[in-house]
């Protein structure tokens, strides 16, 4: 009933982009991607200069795996609002997908130009450093977002494998004690600070969390 509505409108001002636009996002709703892609074009025809048209346009592409075409939007979303840190922080999503790790990075880098108090921002440029084994960048991205979010355990827990990986253990653990503290019942905390432990040739501690993950139901081995 609402696109029925809708059409009446643009049969009315057949020249108002906005009519487009909403009925190209009641076509979303419906899972009509195809149809509400033709309507943002239509509203992209008549205001061309709208960031948020080609903003959409993206987003339905990305979602239909049309990952080319998507950029293509985001980055005239981009030129027309470079100061708008969601537009880059979505533009990284479709590199990802395509495995351009380093031009992921760039639009990060941008996003926390615009807005360096989003740890999210830091925790998937640390993310995609690792990718590229640049691990001692990535560290210094979970540390911001730490700074910016200290009780998001999750950052804590991934600074602490990272650390392991590379071997430096006391600060591992140092990282898995503060997720465990801020979720003392995830089995996975104790296994990986027992993992850590025996490493250190620390058995006994490294037995104690290794049955407090059992108990807590951890079931894949100790390592």
């Amino acid at each position: 009933e609402a696109i029925e509505c809708y059409d009446k409108a643009i049969e009315l001002e057949p020249n108002k982009p906005w009519y487009w636009y909403i009925k190209g996002f009641v076509l979303c709703l419906l899972e009509r991607y195809e149809e509400a892609i033709e309507c943002y074009d239509k509203a992209i025809e008549l205001e061309p200069n709208k960031p948020r048209y080609w903003y959409i346009k993206g987003f339905i592409l990305r979602f239909l795996g049309r990952y080319e075409e998507a950029i293509e939007c985001y980055d005239k979303a981009i030129e027309l609002n470079p100061n708008k840190p969601w537009y880059w922080y979505i533009k990284d999503f479709v590199l990802c997908f395509l495995r351009r790790y380093r031009e992921a990075i760039k639009c990060y880098d941008k996003a926390i130009e615009l807005n360096p108090n989003k740890p999210w921002y830091w925790y998937i440029k640390g993310f995609l450093l690792c990718l590229l084994e640049r691990y001692e960048e990535a560290i210094e991205c979970y540390d911001k977002a730490i700074e910016l979010n200290p009780n998001k355990l999750w950052y804590w827990y991934i600074k602490g494998s990272l650390l392991r990986l590379l071997e430096r253990y006391e600060e591992a653990i140092e990282c898995y004690d503060k997720a465990i503290k801020l979720e003392p019942n995830e089995p996975i905390y104790w296994n990986n600070k027992g993992v850590v432990l025996e490493k250190l040739g620390r058995y006994e501690e490294a037995e104690k969390c290794y049955q407090k993950a059992r108990e807590l139901g951890y079931k894949f081995g100790y390592k």
